[in-house]
């Protein structure tokens, strides 16, 4: 493919990518999906216009889930916080918690409920099927809520 069909290829596509990014509270979804578009040009799967359309939705969606699983590990900062210290006794006790745990349980639990990948990102990660890392995760919730009582009495 030459330079001037991958030009009217994403010509073609440039509203599409200016709507979901309109659609999107992340600052660089428009760039995001705009590499994805080149990255299917480049790799030959611009195979139709239809393809290219739900690939490109496809990937908005991918995109703006890991966005909101982003936003909501993030702790909201607001006036009444500031002054406020963290109860270090707390971060100290689940720290503890987490280090004893095994590590499969230790890092699925981190990834699902920190880092908010699904079981089924989880699943591809580590080559496994969606239940056993939904297993794996309710195992390792079930282990540290136990851990963190012994701790506390």
């Amino acid at each position: 493919m030459n330079y001037a069909d991958k030009s009217i290829i994403i010509d073609g596509f440039t509203d599409l990518i200016k709507y979901y990014a309109g659609k999107s509270p992340a600052e660089d979804m428009s760039s995001d999906l705009m590499l994805f578009l080149l990255e299917l040009i480049s790799a030959g799967r611009a195979i139709s216009r239809r393809y290219v359309a739900v690939a490109v939705r496809n990937e908005y969606i991918r995109l703006s889930k890991a966005e909101a699983a982003r936003r909501s590990a993030e702790v909201p900062y607001n006036e009444e916080m500031r002054g406020q210290e963290y109860n270090t006794e707390n971060i100290i006790d689940i720290k503890t918690t987490l280090s004893v745990l095994p590590e499969k349980q230790r890092k699925a639990l981190i990834l699902h409920r920190v880092s908010g990948l699904t079981f089924e990102e989880l699943a591809k990660k580590h080559g496994t099927t969606r239940q056993a890392q939904y297993r794996l995760v309710k195992r390792a919730a079930k282990n540290a809520r136990r851990l963190l009582s012994e701790i506390k009495t």
